[in-house]
């Protein structure tokens, strides 16, 4: 992993502990950059873009929970990526 993306702004739970996971889990990042990202970073998997992006796209990296809508099972970026990982069952049992 390159480098995480997420949105500007006021911080949320959701990315803060998404990055703060990933910066102690994932090898290689170099930086985290507080903006939207571009296509070809959507694009490229070796970046990892939380809470921005409006894709959930485990396979490319992309964990957007906004686009998901209310009908669907609550998530947010955090849940999102905890579960790509593998990471949320342990959290479930608490």
């Amino acid at each position: 992993m390159k480098a995480i993306i997420t949105h500007g702004g006021p911080a949320h739970r959701d990315e803060l502990l998404s990055v703060a996971i990933a910066m102690a889990t994932e090898e290689g990042i170099e930086c985290v950059c507080r903006r939207e990202p571009s296509k070809a970073e959507l694009g490229d998997p070796e970046i990892l873009v939380l809470d921005v992006g409006g894709q959930h796209s485990p396979a490319m990296n992309n964990f957007d929970h906004h686009q998901l809508g209310r009908e669907g099972v609550p998530a947010c970026a955090l849940s999102l990526y905890l579960a790509a990982r593998g990471l949320l069952e342990p959290f479930s049992r608490l």
